[in-house]
């Protein structure tokens, strides 16, 4: 005589997947917390360094004009120009670690103004010149006639046009940057169309992968 054999749940299965459930959850829960923790910290640390930092760029401008009122600006101004400007370098990298923190924990804000393109694109061309003539490097800006103006965060985009101009200064030696801002009308939208390009060294297939990746 055949002996039916029946399968049954194994009891001790439904207690393992609750288990590890448990600890897929306990696990997710500490690493949100953790990054909670991480983010905090980031934005304390970047309040505590910008209170001193502030307070140097603030004694550097106004050495600069006391080297100025004592005609010795010949003798110690480009000493005080590098300390404003090695000032200025760190408070911007600390804003964008200031901006990191806010971005992971939903918190990133934007105020939309009216922004002139054409201003806006002489102001940034100003403020990178030390970088372009760092490596002995040339900015060649085009600008449509008719730019006009846009509704935008102007702090994000000048930031934005400033990091990746800073990114192409940092790998050309003796060659050209070119920044480029056009309005299209594409499907009957209005665009504005940024465009930096640079001769330096570029990327290879693999940097490509990893473009956006975190700390790549």
């Amino acid at each position: 005589m055949a002996e039916i054999e029946e399968n049954r749940p194994d009891p001790c299965s439904g207690e393992d997947d609750q288990k590890r459930i448990a600890a897929l959850e306990k696990a997710n829960q500490e690493l949100a917390d953790a990054n909670r923790a991480k983010s905090t910290f980031l934005a304390n640390m970047s309040h505590e360094l910008r209170t001193p930092l502030n307070a140097i760029l603030g004694y550097s401008e106004l050495l600069g004009e006391v080297a100025g009122e004592l005609n010795i600006e010949e003798e110690i101004g480009p000493d005080i120009k590098k300390i404003h400007s090695s000032g200025k370098h760190l408070l911007a990298i600390i804003n964008d670690i200031l901006d990191l923190s806010k971005i992971e924990a939903g918190k990133m804000e934007f105020y939309s103004q009216n922004c002139n393109l054409k201003t806006l694109a002489e102001e940034v061309n100003q403020t990178v010149q030390p970088i372009i003539n760092k490596n002995s490097n040339k900015l060649k800006v085009n600008l449509d006639k008719n730019l006009g103006s846009i509704s935008v965060d102007i702090t994000r985009l000048r930031q934005v046009l400033l990091n990746l101009l800073s990114n192409a200064c940092k790998f050309t030696e003796k060659g050209e940057i070119v920044f480029t801002i056009r309005r299209k009308t594409i499907n009957k939208a209005d665009w504005i169309n940024f465009t930096i390009s640079d001769t330096g060294i570029g990327m290879n297939a693999s940097q490509l992968e990893n473009l956006f990746q975190s700390f790549s």
